[in-house]
């Protein structure tokens, strides 16, 4: 903190703030100063927003991140609404950072999986200290292959 500046407005980031133990502590002194304006990011499970509202005494606002809908991919991509485009959209979701990468299976790909497994492996399995991961990928695997069969089957029997 030697470069805060007690005559200026201090903007603090702090990334991935659930690796920092005790971390609302240091927050708290911080937001004594009025001149700091803090930024806290986090994407893990050990850090979700009640917790943070405890720790912190209530003084924060949440600004939830989403992906990005159909109509802003085509902006981000500067594409054209299509059906081809739209079936590249259904493919490869609306994360963001996929405008850093080529819209093709390999590369999209694998920083997709790169996402699912620092979420499944990183956040799940070692905040809650799971110890069959193996049953966890195979349980979501089966729901993400499955997740409309059941309204599939239930609209079709109605029909």
């Amino acid at each position: 903190m030697s470069k805060n500046k007690s005559d200026a407005k201090n903007y603090i980031f702090i990334d991935e703030i659930q690796e920092v133990a005790e971390f609302e502590k240091t927050i708290r002194l911080l937001v004594l100063d009025q001149n700091n304006d803090i930024y806290i990011t986090g994407s893990s499970a050990n850090l979700l927003s009640s917790e943070l509202a405890t720790l912190l005494s209530g003084r924060f606002i949440e600004f939830r991140i989403y992906d990005l809908s159909y109509l802003e991919f085509l902006r981000f991509h500067k594409l054209k609404s299509s059906f081809e485009n739209y079936k590249l959209f259904s493919k490869y979701g609306g994360l963001p950072y996929l405008i850093n990468l080529s819209l093709t299976d390999e590369i999209a790909f694998e920083y997709l999986k790169s996402i699912y497994s620092t979420i499944i492996f990183r956040d799940v399995v070692s905040q809650y200290n799971l110890r069959d991961s193996n049953f966890l990928e195979k349980l979501t695997r089966f729901l993400a292959d499955n997740i409309g069969s059941f309204f599939l089957r239930k609209v079709s029997a109605n029909t």
